[in-house]
């Protein structure tokens, strides 16, 4: 049996010394007494309970490229073949993922200390790592307040996320709004309807960020 590697961390941008993981274990249905098992990640209350200073770099030596840009040199949405089909079928890479588990990521640390953007985001504040495998995902020229903090201006972070996002994989594909939405896996579907729902609670932050369409293809 496999356990979550390094890799597996760095692609979910997760520090696994701040993660709790809980396994439950299944019998797999062979006959060899595989056991195969299911993860449930939770994100832990840090001691300290801060946001990262690091996920807001203005300027650094880090090579770092406009999400456009990124976007535009990399392929966000791929056409992968089912096995032993003719059938195709369109996907999210793991970068893909990476990045909006990274900025989901970021607003719920923020959010957990009462704060929220200052202004709606934009996808010229999300700048990512040019390295092999996407690097980091930080923000640029954003701030964050406690002024008014509440669940209105927590579903306006969220919402302001969904657009940013689908404008990113549509710099990806090179297509228009329709077209990126028709390739757009069920699950990452459900998951930008959940970012821009008019009903979102606190407590749907927490299936915001564990949201299995986040996951990296082969953990799933």
């Amino acid at each position: 049996m496999g356990f979550p590697t390094a890799e597996w961390w760095r692609l979910l941008s997760i520090n696994p010394s701040e993660t709790l993981l809980c396994f439950s274990f299944l019998h797999s249905s062979d006959n060899c007494n595989i056991y195969t098992y299911q993860l449930i990640i939770s994100q832990s209350i840090n001691l300290s309970s801060h946001p990262s200073t690091e996920d807001i770099d203005e300027s650094s030596a880090e090579g770092l490229c406009s999400a456009k840009s990124y976007a535009k040199a990399n392929q966000l949405l791929i056409q992968v073949s089912v096995l032993g089909t003719t059938k195709k079928f369109w996907r999210l890479s793991d970068n893909a993922t990476r990045i909006s588990r990274k900025l989901v990521l970021i607003l719920r640390s923020h959010h957990a200390v009462g704060k929220h953007l200052a202004a709606p985001l934009q996808v010229s504040n999300v700048w990512i790592g040019a390295a092999a495998g996407g690097g980091s995902v930080k923000l640029r020229g954003v701030s964050f307040t406690a002024k008014g903090f509440g669940v209105d201006r927590v579903r306006d972070d969220y919402r302001h996320l969904s657009r940013v996002l689908l404008a990113i994989l549509r710099a990806s594909a090179g297509g228009g709004h329709a077209a990126v939405a028709s390739r757009l896996p069920p699950d990452y579907r459900d998951f930008l309807a959940l970012l821009g729902s008019d009903t979102l609670s606190m407590d749907d932050e927490f299936l915001i960020v564990n949201n299995a369409a986040l996951l990296p293809m082969k953990n799933r």
